[in-house]
């Protein structure tokens, strides 16, 4: 009869023990999924700021002075972002490394539409620009 209370107390004892685990297993988990969410917010705040330097750019009629700031930006964050390249499709024509010449070629008083298109991750990888009037010359 002894043997089989000290059988029961130690059963009970082992199954407090699983609980306890169980539990401490289940706080480790819940603190991770805050830890990852705190993570994403983090990487979509990086991404709009990110975007935000060529987005402020968007619209029709933008002046010519404007794209050629847009070009400026565009070389910048490609030196510096070198694993996300933004390309600049200028009347149809695809530039996959804009330079300084590409940029010299927009005419400051020429009136432009400027649009960003988004990649799958959100992320601005093309900026299309065509000429809305004036003439395309560098002056």
């Amino acid at each position: 009869m002894e043997n089989a209370s000290k059988a029961l107390i130690i059963a009970g004892a082992i199954l407090i023990s699983i609980l306890l685990i169980s539990i401490g297993i289940m706080v480790i988990n819940s603190a991770g999924g805050l830890t990852e969410t705190a993570q994403k917010s983090m990487d979509k705040q990086t991404l709009d700021a990110f975007n935000a330097q060529f987005t402020s750019f968007e619209g029709n009629n933008v002046r010519g002075a404007t794209v050629r700031d847009l070009y400026g930006a565009v070389i910048s964050s490609n030196s510096t972002y070198t694993e996300y390249p933004v390309k600049i499709k200028y009347n149809g024509t695809e530039q996959a490394s804009p330079s300084s010449s590409d940029r010299n070629a927009i005419n400051r008083s020429g009136s432009y539409t400027v649009n960003c298109v988004m990649g799958d991750d959100g992320r601005v990888v093309t900026i299309e620009i065509t000429s809305a009037g004036g003439s395309t010359g560098s002056t």
